[in-house]
């Protein structure tokens, strides 16, 4: 196997994981916390 596809899939694969952790967080964290109310206001 090349060398740059290993690289690639291990790049793939940090990516997954740190997408997989963000959204675990974002899921478990307080959404006020994370949107104070009137964030969405201009």
């Amino acid at each position: 196997m090349p060398a740059s596809r290993l690289r690639r899939q291990q790049a793939i694969g940090i990516l997954l994981v740190a997408a997989i952790i963000l959204i675990f967080t974002l899921l478990r964290a307080d959404h006020r916390a994370l949107f104070p109310p009137g964030w969405w206001r201009w």
